[in-house]
């Protein structure tokens, strides 16, 4: 009969990484916690483990050895590392508007901000040294089928979002797009569009970081430009700091 236990020495990346790695369902091989060890979570499912214990060769010695043994655990404490850094990524968001100044956004169906209606946009091309300008132009063409210059656009806001959703950090160049896009374009994999008022876009679901950190920005510096960050990790309150402000022209 398998003893129960309480294990408090887990750190892995995460538990599913962890069944990947195993060849049997159930049997997990578990490592020590070390001293950066944080965010503790607590699992409590019944399941049964090889557990490496660490036993001292006589009583006051330092000398240890490593034994495994299964135990059918009822909880495990999970500690996840603090030092696992984010990767930073660079992308641009392009506000469009039609005639009517309506603004076109897309409903995302994928990661991040799936779900919420937001502007089109996506990374840079760093590979092959695309500016963000030029990265604006391609994703409005490839998103909606709308061909523009990087005359028509005018760069209004830069922004750093840190730890967005605790999963990357971000670098956006946020633009207005000038020439009025009169219509809607077909769903891309990435979602559906529609058009909609500035008064309308309160009443969407939209990132909690767009009202603050887009809208209010467009609303105030459309015409101008700001540089700001913002603290966006989901465990404390969005943290803004404005950086620099240039006029409106």
């Amino acid at each position: 009969m398998l003893k129960r236990t309480l294990v408090s020495c887990v750190l892995v990346e995460s538990l599913t990484n962890l069944c990947a790695n195993t060849s049997s369902p159930g049997a997990f091989a578990i490592s020590p916690p070390s001293k950066d060890s944080a965010t503790l979570l607590t699992i409590t499912t019944p399941m049964t483990l090889i557990v490496a214990i660490n036993i001292r060769s006589k009583e006051g010695s330092s000398l240890t050895k490593t034994v495994y043994q299964p135990c059918l655990v009822d909880a495990i404490q999970y500690f996840r590392p603090m030092s696992t850094a984010l990767t930073h990524k660079i992308s641009t968001l392009v506000i469009l508007q039609n005639s009517q100044k309506e603004f076109l956004l897309l409903k995302r169906a994928k990661s991040p901000n799936k779900g919420y209606w937001s502007p089109i946009g996506g990374k840079l091309d760093t590979a092959h040294g695309e500016s963000p300008h030029q990265c604006a132009v391609r994703e409005t063409l490839e998103e909606t089928g709308f061909e523009i210059e990087t005359s028509d656009l005018h760069l209004f806001a830069m922004a750093a979002e840190q730890a967005y959703e605790d999963k990357n950090h971000w670098l956006l160049f946020i633009f207005h797009c000038i020439k009025p896009i009169d219509f809607t374009p077909p769903a891309i994999s990435e979602g559906h569009f529609d058009f909609f008022s500035r008064q309308e876009i309160d009443t969407l679901s939209i990132p909690k970081t767009d009202q603050k950190l887009l809208w209010e920005i467009f609303d105030e510096h459309r015409n101008g430009f700001v540089a700001l960050s913002a603290a966006c990790s989901p465990a404390h309150d969005l943290q803004i700091r404005l950086e620099e402000s240039l006029p409106r022209h």
